[in-house]
């Protein structure tokens, strides 16, 4: 015989599965322990404080080298006649600007001072991340060799002595890629990198080594390569203008060119940090 269901039953049996659905549904998209695990391996603040001061540092410091090599191509570029002229002028101006140091500090004298609170700064922040890192496994050796480069470029910063400060400076930040890769990070470590090789080649190049210059874009497209096959389609567009910056830039490190490696090295540093913040988003 066929059993007839009342209303009563159907409604309460409907509310059941209903209810055991929404309990499934909110028991399946609890959050997985590794997105726990991940919010604990986030970097410590000392390293995020220690890489901005170094990339002040050197962003400060670089725009000063800059000036410098542009006005030593200018003057190479001058007639004799003319550099004669430079000279008599430069020694009027010099004992007059000798005269105003007297009683002001000069604008190098302000870029020095301020250099040198980084440098300290560096140290600091340093100091109060070597625990952190250690509990990494990173190599007792990599953290003397970054304590070393760091007491070097106290020095250098010491005796003003700008360019091998920049190179020291810029040496930290290959260092800076080695402990942020041991941590999670939206921003694969070899981004880093890419920004010291494209730096060192434009150092190398004001030091008049064309030589470490290349060898400095080689490994920049070794590190390319590797970012390349972890970009994202919405950040394609800057991903091919990295590209093509670091191909114009290979063409006149190739010429030996200084002005244009100053300005190409510039360009491929802009757009490599524009592809840094789209790996943030």
């Amino acid at each position: 015989m066929k059993q007839n269901r009342s209303p009563v039953a159907v409604i309460l049996l409907a509310f059941f599965l209903a209810f055991s659905s929404s309990a499934c549904y909110r028991k399946e998209t609890k959050p997985a322990p590794q997105t726990e695990n991940q919010a604990e391996n986030e970097a410590p603040g000392s390293l995020e404080k220690m890489e901005s001061e170094i990339k002040n540092l050197i962003e400060e410091l670089d725009k000063k080298e800059d000036e410098k090599s542009e006005e030593k191509i200018s003057i190479e570029t001058k007639t004799e006649v003319k550099q004669e002229e430079d000279q008599e002028e430069a020694k009027t101006e010099t004992k007059q600007e000798t005269e105003q140091e007297v009683k002001k500090e000069s604008p190098d004298d302000k870029m020095w001072k301020a250099a040198k609170e980084k440098v300290e700064n560096i140290h600091k922040e340093w100091n109060k991340f070597q625990p952190e890192i250690v509990k990494t496994g990173v190599p007792k050796e990599t953290l003397d060799k970054f304590s070393d480069v760091l007491n070097n470029l106290t020095i250098y910063a010491e005796s003003k002595d700008l360019l091998n400060t920049l190179f020291a400076a810029n040496e930290l930040t290959q260092f800076i890629s080695d402990f942020t890769a041991q941590y999670n990070s939206e921003i694969p470590p070899d981004v880093k990198r890419m920004g010291y090789f494209i730096r060192d080649a434009k150092y190398n190049g004001i030091a008049g080594q064309w030589e470490k210059s290349s060898a400095d874009i080689d490994s920049l497209k070794s590190y390319w390569s590797i970012v390349k096959a972890q970009v994202k389609k919405e950040q394609e567009k800057q991903a091919s203008q990295v590209e093509f910056s670091i191909y114009e830039l290979e063409k006149v490190v190739k010429q030996s060119n200084l002005t244009l490696t100053l300005l190409k090295s510039d360009i491929a540093l802009d757009n490599l940090n524009k592809l840094e913040e789209a790996f943030r988003k």
